[in-house]
């Protein structure tokens, strides 16, 4: 199939690059990423999306490897900080249900433990996403992995310029302009 298919289709470019490669052009759009954008590490269920700001790559590895490269590739990059958001429903799986969920969930533990994260039921990270792709860059690195409720959805914060610092700068304008 040739590109002007795909981009028929609703595909961006950024769609047709293959799965050797999607680390190299993560790595080069990763410093035009900032506060608002989302990464997205999500399972191989997860529907390919129409919204014009929704760029996606396929990884073919596993959600935990891709999350860890780009936890990495994060926290090497001082302009911004993860802000990670798993899937409430995660929490309530079991081996009985899915096979080595249990292994997962500790391992996501360790991964994101330096981290600022948070779970939300699945439709209301949907909502968040959407929402942000109205108006700002949406990066999904899809993988292989076979498992509900695995995905990882990154929101990024600005890494030189917390909430706290937020809140003060806010509280002395308030201030300044009563």
């Amino acid at each position: 199939m040739n590109k002007s298919k795909w981009i028929g289709l609703g595909l961006s470019l950024s769609a047709l690059v293959n799965a050797q490669d999607w680390k190299t052009s993560f790595e080069q759009q990763l410093p035009y990423l900032g506060h608002r954008n989302w990464i997205l590490i999500v399972d191989k269920a997860f529907p390919a999306q129409t919204s014009p700001g929704i760029d996606v790559f396929y990884t073919n590895d596993d959600i935990e490897k891709v999350a860890s490269y780009v936890l990495d590739k994060i926290k090497n990059a001082d302009h911004i900080r993860p802000v990670i958001y798993l899937d409430k429903e995660l929490d309530y799986l079991t081996d009985k249900q899915v096979k080595n969920v249990e292994k997962m969930k500790r391992n996501y533990q360790k991964l994101f433990k330096d981290y600022p994260n948070n779970t939300l039921w699945h439709e209301s990270v949907f909502a968040k996403i959407d929402e942000a792709s109205e108006q700002f860059r949406i990066i999904v690195l899809k993988t292989n992995t076979l498992m509900p409720y695995s995905s990882v959805f990154i929101e990024l914060d600005c890494g030189y310029w917390d909430e706290k610092s937020e809140q003060t700068l806010r509280g002395k304008i308030q201030d300044d302009t009563k």
